[in-house]
């Protein structure tokens, strides 16, 4: 379908990415922040980060304001050495 298509493709590229900082511009760790936590769409993102090994890292109380509320943001980090160890464990098809 679809929508397993788009999943599939952001899994992709989402390696590729993770792949390439680490090997190409040599950095020792990747940050990622989900916006407005606890809706549909940041589970999702959440669960697509833990996938590839990001680690919850912390949480900011009331960092945005949406519809007049104010809502928590999540923080997500993975490193080199965390990568490395799960790459061949998390290899996509």
């Amino acid at each position: 379908t679809h929508a397993a298509r788009r999943g599939y493709t952001a899994m992709y590229f989402l390696r590729k990415f993770i792949d390439f900082c680490f090997a190409s511009l040599d950095v020792r760790k990747l940050d990622a922040e989900i916006a407005l936590a606890g809706t549909k769409s940041s589970k999702a993102a959440e669960k697509l980060l833990r996938r590839f090994g990001f680690k919850k890292e912390g949480l900011i109380k009331q960092a945005l304001i949406k519809d007049g509320k104010p809502r928590d943001t999540l923080l997500f980090g993975l490193t080199r050495d965390r990568a490395e160890g799960l790459k061949h464990v998390k290899k996509e098809k």
